[in-house]
Order: C-alpha cells, then structure tokens, then sequence
C-alpha cells in the first residue's frame, strides 16, 4: 500500500488559500499573559548537526533580524516564552509557509531546533504530501559562543513520555489532549469548535 495508514484525505486547500491563512501569523505567535524579553537586545548564532544554521538578533521582544546558512538578513516577529534556564521561541519566516520553532537551555547552549512547513516536499517513499499537512524537521545543535568549544553533548530522543498523554489549556482558552505512542509520533485533540475557528 502507497498511502501511509495515518495519511487523511482533507479537504484540497491551495498553497495560496494555505499562505492567505497564515497572514495572521506574520505577526508574530500570541500570548495572553505576555511574552517575555530574555533574548531582547542580543544576538545569537544556532549550529545545528545536519541543519540549518541560524544567526539571529533579537531587537525587542517580539522583532527579531535573522539569517539562514549566512544568507541576507530578514526581519520577523516572534514570541518567546521562558521558565528558568530554559527558553522557546517562534518565528515564521516571512513570504514562505515554513517556521523555526528553538529550545534553547541556556545552563549548557544545547538547542532543540524545529523547522516546520506546510505545502511541498516528498515522503520517504517519494510520495507527493498533500499541501495542508503539516510537515517538520528536527534538529539538535548548540548556540555558537565565541571563544568557546563547542559542547560535545546534545539534545536527544526519549521515551519519558512514550504511552502518556497530557492535557494543556492555552492561556487562550483553546484546551487539547495530547497523547505519545511513540517516540516518534503523536497526536492531539481539539475541541471541535476551536478547530472550526482556526479556518483550516
């Protein structure tokens, strides 16, 4: 069989109708109880194993100038959001249905990088993906510090979560139950009248 068991025929939706939609985003993720300014008025640059690498100013806490693999420089907005050592920002990178979502923990400069995209690209199987499904790509890497080794160590796949679920409420009111089978997929719930209101 060519079609995956967990591939859904969704409503076709085009890579404008998908671009259109994701206007909202250009400005950046929303946060009731306010985003935080830990990475305002810095600059940082993220190496990734097999990846993207990143070179990012922060310039207040939700305008950010960024470049991919040393190329031209763009503005986005983001949102960060932190608890102690640890920080996790998102941006989408602006004219294209892609986003970089990063982990940093900032006791060690470990990152966890998530470079997420709708629309293109094939399967393992060579198969074409459906323009609404939504695909990502993980990557662990370090924040390059000048004059310092890079650290040996990295982020890695767990199964601390494997067989568990977990239900979060958004500060927004959006509630979602989350459930790991594995340590390589997962799947989540959303009340039918939220999913209705994302427009998707």
């Amino acid at each position: 069989m060519n079609t995956p068991m967990h591939r859904f025929k969704y409503t076709k939706l085009t890579k404008d109708q998908i671009s259109k939609k994701l206007a909202m985003a250009d400005s950046g993720p929303k946060c009731i109880s306010g985003l935080s300014n830990a990475l305002a008025g810095k600059s940082i640059k993220i190496i990734t194993d097999n990846g993207p690498s990143l070179s990012y100013s922060f310039k207040d806490n939700g305008t950010l100038i960024f470049s991919e693999d040393g190329g031209s420089s763009i503005k986005a907005h983001y949102g960060l959001l932190d608890s102690k050592h640890m920080v996790f920002f998102s941006h989408m990178v602006p004219d294209t249905l892609k986003s970089y979502n990063a982990f940093i923990d900032l006791s060690t400069n470990l990152v966890t990088l998530f470079e997420v995209w709708f629309c293109g690209r094939k399967d393992n199987q060579g198969q074409e993906l459906d323009n609404r499904e939504v695909q990502r790509e993980i990557y662990f890497g370090y924040v390059d510090v000048p004059g310092q080794t890079p650290p040996e160590k990295r982020h890695h796949t767990t199964n601390r979560i494997e067989g568990k679920g977990m239900y979060w409420r958004q500060d927004t009111g959006i509630e979602t139950l989350d459930f790991y089978p594995s340590v390589v997929s997962s799947c989540d719930m959303i009340t039918m009248a939220q999913y209705w209101n994302t427009g998707l």
